[in-house]
């Protein structure tokens, strides 16, 4: 059975969508060790960190109402609604 577009489409975004947000986890976590090890001087990536965190949090609040509106998937049923 082939999936409704619109459960397909919302499906590929959630996917993208939870990809872009394990990215600015990881590349958050590489601007802390940096900072942590002194790497680069704290005054280049803090503005830079502060961008990767806002991005997170957008990316997560996102996700999260992108799940809730997500359509519900085909069961393959048939209601009584469409005999």
């Amino acid at each position: 059975m082939t999936k409704l577009p619109m459960e397909k489409a919302a499906k590929d975004f959630i996917h993208k969508l939870s990809i872009a947000a394990k990215e600015m986890r990881e590349t958050s976590g590489w601007l802390k060790f940096m900072i942590k090890y002194q790497l680069v001087p704290v005054e280049q990536v803090e503005p830079v960190l502060d961008e990767c965190l806002q991005l997170r949090k957008m990316l997560g609040r996102s996700l999260q109402t992108a799940r809730k509106r997500r359509p519900p998937p085909d069961t393959g049923t048939i209601s009584e609604a469409d005999e």
